[in-house]
């Protein structure tokens, strides 16, 4: 049903399934499954779904194992367990461990069902939203703090000769033999500036002052940049969050209009035809790690961008990823991605969007009506693989705002 939250009930009893239905269908959009594996099937298809309601008793398996696994897959989404008075010490155990939010004691009234399925909207918005404050006061800490002091891009203040002479002579002061294991030494120094066992710190060296007169690493009380280069966004676009690597240079502030790719190629084939144009938004959206599967770079779209001279004047989001390489106002890693029912996948052409690397926010500006009709609508896509590993990767991965793991399934 439009306009209400996702809810789904796992029980193995038919007729059960339909009085809930029946009985909260004014408060939620209710699902229903009559096995663990009929609803994780379900919940991958269907959701983003907000509470998942199980019985304790399913056939083959605990009710609390089965929302153990729906945790894995969402780590949002609010768990409750129907458990009768001979169970309860079991379901207390599931609470204590962190797969259930709330335990329901048969029998139970409509009025108490709808009343949890409530609360529990309340408590997967709550986490959502400390999840992003959390995620903002440690990497605006760690930005604010984090001076960019240096740049080894040819292209940037020299050519690549200076560079490598520079690495040469600290690599020669410090007597390593190949000038890419100054970074070594770097580190060397920074464990030699603290207490450490001397086992753990034995054949260390002083870092070597810089050369007179070089300026491609910088004091810090003279860094190029105040703060960081990467910047973590969200926004209702993001609500997961987003990477962007933004310089400066580009701006702090884009604001254009969508054209979306579903792939890479797509992408790559619209910008060398001439559909990009500047003031445009490219969006490439299906090219995050269930998307994919995997998450490509996203390296060839960028640089035709550049070598069409739209480097300032287009922006570029996608849940799929970029390299170091990559340059311009561009985005990636945005979540949770469009396969598996997020923003992006809801963005038409020419919606306006808003990227925002001072509020450090990633905006559709569009009314919330509009957004949640779109997000009603939305039918989600065909998996690209269907069969072999990268269907399996695709079902067991995480999003990569949690480091797109597959080891917790």
């Amino acid at each position: 049903m439009k306009g209400l939250p996702k809810v789904l009930f796992v029980d193995d009893q038919d007729e059960v399934l339909e009085d809930i239905k029946v009985q909260v269908s004014d408060v939620c959009d209710p699902y229903g499954a009559t096995t663990s594996e009929e609803g994780l099937e379900i919940f991958e298809k269907e959701g983003p779904f907000t509470v998942v309601v199980s019985d304790q008793i399913l056939p083959g398996v605990d009710g609390a194992d089965f929302l153990a696994q729906v945790i894995r897959r969402d780590p949002h989404v609010s768990t409750m367990l129907l458990t009768g008075h001979a169970n309860y010490a079991d379901a207390m155990t599931a609470v204590n461990e962190g797969h259930v939010f709330r335990l329901l004691e048969k029998p139970y009234s409509p009025a108490t069902l709808r009343d949890a399925i409530i609360a529990g909207k309340r408590q997967r918005d709550l986490m959502v939203a400390e999840r992003v404050l959390l995620h903002e006061t440690l990497v605006g800490a760690v930005n604010a703090l984090t001076e960019t002091l240096a740049t080894v891009k040819p292209r940037f203040f020299g050519r690549a000769q200076r560079v490598k002479r520079l690495a040469g002579e600290i690599a020669r002061y410090l007597e390593f033999p190949h000038p890419w294991q100054v970074e070594t030494a770097a580190v060397f120094s920074q464990m030699a500036s603290i207490t450490l066992p001397e086992e753990e710190v034995e054949g260390a060296q002083p870092y070597a002052p810089y050369p007179g007169g070089q300026d491609l690493v910088r004091p810090f009380d003279d860094p190029i940049k105040r703060d960081s280069h990467l910047r973590i966004l969200y926004g209702n676009l993001a609500p997961e969050g987003a990477v962007a690597k933004i310089t400066g240079k580009e701006g702090l502030r884009f604001s254009g209009k969508a054209i979306v790719y579903e792939s890479e190629e797509a992408s790559l084939k619209g910008i060398l035809d001439g559909e990009v144009e500047a003031g445009h938004v490219v969006v490439i959206r299906n090219e995050g790690p269930v998307g994919g599967p995997g998450m490509r770079e996203m390296l060839s779209p960028t640089s035709a961008i550049m070598g069409k001279g739209l480097g300032k004047e287009v922006a570029l989001i996608t849940d799929g990823r970029f390299s170091g390489g990559s340059h311009g106002f561009v985005v990636g890693h945005v979540t949770p991605e469009a396969a598996i029912g997020g923003p992006l996948g809801l963005l038409q052409n020419g919606d306006p969007i808003t990227i925002d690397a001072e509020k450090n926010e990633l905006t559709l500006d569009l009314p919330e009506e509009e957004i949640k009709k779109r997000q009603d609508d939305w039918v989600r896509p065909e998996p690209k693989e269907k069969r072999g590993v990268l269907a399996k990767y695709a079902k067991l991965v995480s999003s990569a705002s949690q480091g797109a793991i597959t080891d917790e399934f």
